[in-house]
């Protein structure tokens, strides 16, 4: 990847599926910007993908017209890039000579280009102006049987196998998507080939206006920020040098802020030990680093330190859970009654076509039962039966790098095949070491209790299966004093309202501790 000098502008414009869209628009006109990036990846995205990718494998095998699929193309792409945000900065991207990387391509790259490079052709752009590449290679759902013996566990916290995962081998989890996270060499090959936009399907993660003060604990500053705040959120832009530092900033003339304190929230959302960051590329330790503000809305971050990635790439995986609640209650019932169990079983949906069997509906259902008023079957209150959603649970295992490799796709080219298997260069990972506090609560003769959001600052959130606190203290930063707490079991797939665990940190933050009365007081 060829820089015009030792300083790349990089702006980011989407955080996940359904972010907005017109931040996009907002970061092509920003002066001198070099790379466009967009992350339409959730973990969970993967699985609605492949659930609307299967219901247009099964229109195809009736014989049914295509209908809309809420924003995914036939293949399992994201749409919404090629008609939201390309079709509508073409001229813009050509005349600034942007390049553009995004995981839109979800769980088929190649469909994506093909869509991408039918939309440039149509708009009458010159052939050669913009160079689409895709990559693939990363969904190893079809090869799950010939790797399973290869899977290896993953653990969230160092060592400990009480909190790690690994591939599920029960029969009953039907895996719906599998895929590897790359990471970045397969990208550079792409660009180092002329590629204009990169395409690609699981990659790594990105979040959006967070670091501009859009999930901000001093929410306030935010959105009362001048030139609009919120109405007028401008979406971050990092100028990174080739020595690794780099500076956290946004456009000129737009709203929300950028300090060390939004950046350092930021830092510590979703990771899991900060000493030890693991990426497809680099183990990269966050524990020194620094946050200096150097001039209104921009911040200079400095102490990342890298180490050789692990000989080893992140599975993510997505099932849909099943439910016995029903089987196991009447066995127990059945069983108190000194009865025999249950000799046959047939389990019917009403409402989804079961009794048309092979010749069942997915769409425009012909039974009638889930549209008949539900009055004299419920509890006072006359609700309707809630809308049924499958459960989808997250799962993460590990696969050696040396049974993947990522294919590179540049234009009309013939496909290059990008290997991971240079391993002369690998990191086992180090339990990070314990941190020894000097500070005593006990030198103090006045102790009061304060709200915790008096002396620090929260972001939380989820990374599949895990949710990550991560706290920073509001004061002196040498590095930036944060702490970051991760929780495990069944996030992705919890029943609580809140699953992604964004709002863990405001509540972490609103419990009283305990401090120093004469802190209190300069409060």
């Amino acid at each position: 990847m060829k820089a015009k000098s030792n300083l790349v502008r990089i702006g980011c414009y989407s955080a996940f599926w359904g972010d907005s869209v017109s931040a996009a628009t907002q970061l092509i006109k920003a002066k001198g910007l070099d790379y466009l990036v967009a992350d339409y990846l959730a973990e969970v995205t993967m699985g609605i993908l492949a659930r609307r990718r299967n219901q247009s494998n099964q229109k195809s095998s009736n014989n049914e017209e295509g209908k809309d699929l809420g924003g995914a193309g036939e293949g399992g792409y994201i749409a919404e890039f090629i008609s939201f945000v390309l079709k509508q900065n073409l001229p813009d991207i050509i005349k600034r000579k942007i390049k553009i990387v995004t995981n839109a391509g979800g769980l088929d790259p190649l469909a994506c280009k093909l869509a991408i490079e039918s939309a440039i052709q149509k708009a009458g752009i010159k052939e050669g102006q913009i160079i689409v590449a895709a990559i693939t290679g990363d969904d190893i759902l079809n090869r799950k049987n010939e790797l399973k013996n290869d899977f290896k566990k993953f653990s969230h916290i160092y060592d400990n196998e009480t909190d790690s995962e690994s591939y599920p081998s029960d029969k009953e989890k039907e895996i719906i998507s599998l895929n590897a996270y790359l990471g970045a060499f397969p990208i550079a090959k792409a660009l180092d080939e002329g590629a204009t936009i990169v395409v690609t399907g699981r990659c790594v993660d990105k979040c959006g206006c967070q670091v501009t003060g859009g999930n901000f604990t001093d929410w306030e500053q935010s959105v009362f920020s001048p030139n609009g705040g919120w109405i007028n959120m401008g979406y971050p832009i990092i100028e990174c040098f080739s020595n690794g530092e780099f500076i956290v900033t946004k456009p000129r003339e737009t709203g929300g802020l950028v300090t060390t304190s939004t950046v350092g929230e930021q830092m510590l959302y979703e990771i899991l030990d900060p000493g030890s960051y693991i990426l497809p590329d680099v183990i990269l330790d966050m524990r020194n680093v620094k946050l200096k503000q150097i001039d209104v809305n921009k911040v200079l971050v400095t102490g990342a330190k890298g180490r050789p990635p692990t000989d080893s790439l992140k599975l993510s995986g997505i099932y849909q859970d099943v439910a016995h609640s029903i089987l196991l209650r009447t066995r127990i019932i059945l069983a108190k009654l000194k009865f025999k169990d249950l000799r046959n079983l047939n389990v019917e949906t009403l409402g989804a076509e079961h009794i048309y069997g092979i010749h069942a509906r997915t769409r425009d259902t012909r039974e009638v039962v889930l549209n008949i008023t539900a009055v004299t079957s419920m509890a006072p209150g006359i609700t309707g039966r809630p809308h049924p959603s499958p459960c989808l649970v997250h799962f993460s295992c590990l696969l050696p790098k040396s049974k993947v490799s990522a294919i590179v796709t540049v234009g009309n080219k013939s496909p290059l095949i990008v290997t991971f298997d240079d391993l002369a260069k690998i990191s086992e990972i180090p339990e990070s070491p314990e941190i020894q506090e000097n500070f005593n609560i006990n030198n103090f003769n006045i102790l009061v209790k304060i709200p915790l959001i008096k002396l620090a600052w929260g972001r939380s959130g989820d990374k599949g299966d895990t949710c990550n606190i991560g706290i920073v203290k509001r004061y002196e930063l040498p590095g930036i004093n944060g702490l970051n707490f991760v929780l495990t079991k069944r996030g992705l797939s919890s029943l609580r309202i809140d699953r992604q665990g964004k709002t863990y940190a405001q509540m972490l933050l609103s419990f009283k501790v305990v401090a120093p009365a004469g802190l209190f007081a300069k409060l």
